[in-house]
């Protein structure tokens, strides 16, 4: 967790959320493991993906929005993120993002492409 892999039970009001799949606890960025989520805005490679991608979002901030939140850091990614599993009351945000259906299992890697599961009537960008 936070300092020492201890329950923290105000760290949600802290806690801001990039991504589906990011955080922020104060300046430091955290990719949550074990999580793929559909990229936010320009990143996106069609309107499926956007919409998607806000949606995880949305999910992330009411799973976070109450309980106490653990962080458990595991190193960092490429790209200097704090790489960690996070639980709330003790499930795992990533388990329970996969079985809402607004992630899917991501293990580091290469990613998949979002835009193949769009529904047909959903435009490319």
């Amino acid at each position: 967790p936070v300092a020492a892999n201890s329950a923290t039970p105000a760290l949600h009001h802290a806690i801001s959320v990039y991504d589906g799949d990011t955080i922020r606890l104060g300046q430091e960025r955290i990719r949550i493991i074990g999580l793929d989520t559909p990229e936010l805005g320009h990143r996106a490679e069609c309107e499926f993906e956007a919409v998607a991608a806000e949606q995880a979002k949305q999910a992330l901030i009411v799973e976070i929005a109450h309980g106490n939140v653990e962080l458990h850091r595991q190193g960092t990614d490429r790209y200097g993120r704090t790489l960690a599993r996070v639980t709330v009351d003790g499930r795992d945000v990533a388990a329970t993002l996969i079985a809402s259906g607004h992630a899917r299992p991501y293990a580091g890697g290469r990613r998949s492409g979002w835009c193949a599961d769009r529904p047909a009537s959903l435009p490319a960008r």
